[in-house]
């Protein structure tokens, strides 16, 4: 769910890449980045992790303008594909609006796609409220550009991804990156609600204790990354 400022007339959606080590996450993160006008984006950041060596996060946030009278922001990140990141994997994923999945388009990775997918959708049943709607999600089929990989359209049938948006991209280079995203800011926009105030008395007692939940947990993980 998107956070609103009433009294800064903000709004600030949040879009997380996940999908299987190596696939191409930061590298899209990265692209886009550079692709995107310095006006319109704040830095790029890496949050490295104390207990696990290796797993860290990307994130930027970018600007897109007035929407429904309101300065629209938007959280960039990305969530480790390893294994060994399920704890800190699920706390990124708390308050999302949308997620992209970034599956590797070669054919020798579709086990660590589907593997990636499971995950993916067992962390998600345990960070959103039972009376919420599920995450939309948009699909992004990296490195297009080399051989030996499964077409877009065989790979959406085998990730059984059913009428979800899904685009073909090299990351290395760019090529393609901005779509994903266009389609989950879509998504986020069209599935929030009208703003409204952020005082505690405006929402129910389950989303006071979704929130209480990510912030409880928000702040276990700083206290375990540097």
């Amino acid at each position: 769910m998107p956070v609103v400022s009433v009294t800064n007339a903000e709004i600030v959606h949040k879009i997380v890449y996940v999908g299987p080590e190596g696939s191409g996450k930061k590298t899209t993160v990265q692209a886009i980045h550079r692709m995107t006008k310095a006006d319109m984006r704040g830095p790029l950041r890496r949050l490295s992790t104390k207990f696990a060596p290796g797993v860290a996060m990307d994130f930027f946030t970018l600007r897109i303008g007035r929407v429904r009278a309101f300065n629209t922001r938007i959280q960039v990140c990305t969530a480790p594909g390893c294994k060994d990141a399920d704890k800190v994997r699920r706390v990124i994923l708390r308050g999302a609006d949308c997620v992209i999945f970034v599956a590797d388009c070669l054919i020798e990775r579709l086990s660590s796609n589907l593997a990636s997918l499971y995950s993916f959708r067992a962390d998600e049943q345990g960070t959103i409220d039972g009376s919420e709607a599920p995450l939309p999600v948009v699909y992004q089929f990296n490195k297009i550009d080399l051989s030996e990989v499964v077409e877009p359209a065989r790979l959406a049938e085998i990730l059984i991804i059913g009428d979800a948006p899904y685009f073909a991209t090299s990351a290395l280079d760019g090529a393609g990156v901005y779509e994903p995203l266009r389609a989950a800011i879509k998504l986020s926009v069209s599935r929030a609600e009208a703003p409204r105030p952020l005082e505690v008395g405006a929402f129910s007692p389950g989303e006071r204790r979704r929130r209480k939940k990510a912030r409880n947990s928000l702040t276990a993980l700083r206290q375990e990354v540097s």
